[in-house]
């Protein structure tokens, strides 16, 4: 199975893998399933016209419904399906991946998340934060004094221990740059990455490799990231563009920067970009602090009146989903 391919940032790579895998499959004892989410026509013809293709079809309200009570029992599955109406994710939850997430995150005592950002908000926290049962805190503390307790001299112990809880204590603003600077195109490892970031720095007495070690067993356990070979892979790209927006619009400086970026002031024009990270973009500027989310507000509806651009999907009004 080859899983991810949109992740390829090239065109020319995908083209190249994919005529590699037809090519291949003519003579190999083997067949070859390809995932990935919509790409251009043109590209899937380098499979040839043999190959057949599927489509991930949304849930209907039955799929959701029964998707809910293998999650939960009987009545918890009811009041989940009473919740998603009242929050009015219904069109979201058709998508199975959002889904799962809100199964995740529901609790009968209190209301879903609202809107698509505020699903993922929640799931990361819920990943993060309060995952007890995947005894986080103490792994990562464990590898702290793993880096520490090596180091003789108290001042060389003293200087890598404050690095290290400096590191621990940023290390959520840590993965969001990582997944920023991964999403805009740095390959670099995920360790090398992450040591780049100011909150990061390796201090002086410790060497780069046990730095990166100590870096990679504090990602480890997070539960954002998965290890895949020798590198860190988020564990869907939705989830690396939630965490890369949290970073491009990480405090009020960068909001009003970021705003100017997609919606330069004076000269209205769409703005470039994925959809789906855009409305992650979207979101967090309409969450951000001071005037910045009506004035995001007044430049998204300067271009809707003019007719040239249409906010993403997941952003315009739907009904929820039916009782069929």
């Amino acid at each position: 199975m080859v899983d991810g391919l949109d992740e390829l940032p090239d065109q020319h790579q995908r083209t190249e893998l994919l005529a590699m895998l037809a090519s291949t499959a003519e003579a190999a004892p083997y067949r070859f399933l390809v995932a990935t989410r919509p790409l251009p026509g043109h590209e899937l013809a380098a499979l040839g016209g043999t190959a057949p293709r599927y489509e991930l079809l949304s849930f209907t309200a039955s799929d959701l419904r029964a998707f809910a009570e293998k999650w939960f029992t009987h009545d918890t599955a009811e009041t989940f399906i009473s919740a998603v109406r009242a929050a009015q994710l219904g069109e979201l939850a058709r998508t199975p991946l959002m889904a799962f997430m809100l199964c995740h995150t529901h609790r009968p005592d209190r209301p879903l998340p609202s809107g698509r950002s505020g699903v993922y908000q929640e799931f990361v926290k819920r990943l993060y934060e309060t995952n007890s049962h995947k005894d986080v805190a103490r792994t990562q503390q464990e590898a702290l004094h793993a880096l520490a307790g090596q180091y003789q001299n108290l001042d060389h112990r003293r200087t890598a221990e404050k690095a290290a809880l400096r590191a621990l204590h940023h290390l959520p603003e840590i993965i969001n740059y990582f997944a920023h600077e991964r999403l805009h195109g740095n390959q670099a490892p995920a360790v090398e990455v992450a040591a780049s970031h100011p909150q990061a720095a390796r201090p002086a007495p410790v060497t780069t490799p046990d730095w990166h070690r100590f870096l990679s067993d504090l990602m480890r356990p997070t539960g954002l990231l998965t290890q895949r070979a020798d590198d860190f892979v988020f564990l869907h790209p939705t989830l690396q563009e939630y965490l890369a927006a949290r970073h491009a619009a990480r405090d009020e400086q960068e909001c009003a920067a970021l705003l100017d970026r997609l919606f330069p002031p004076g000269r209205p024009r769409p703005p470039d970009g994925q959809p789906s990270y855009l409305g992650f973009l979207l979101d967090t500027l309409l969450a951000c602090p001071g005037d910045i989310a009506a004035e995001t507000t007044n430049r998204i509806e300067t271009l809707t009146c003019q007719r040239t651009w249409k906010a993403p999907r997941w952003r315009t009004s739907k009904p929820p989903l039916a009782d069929t």
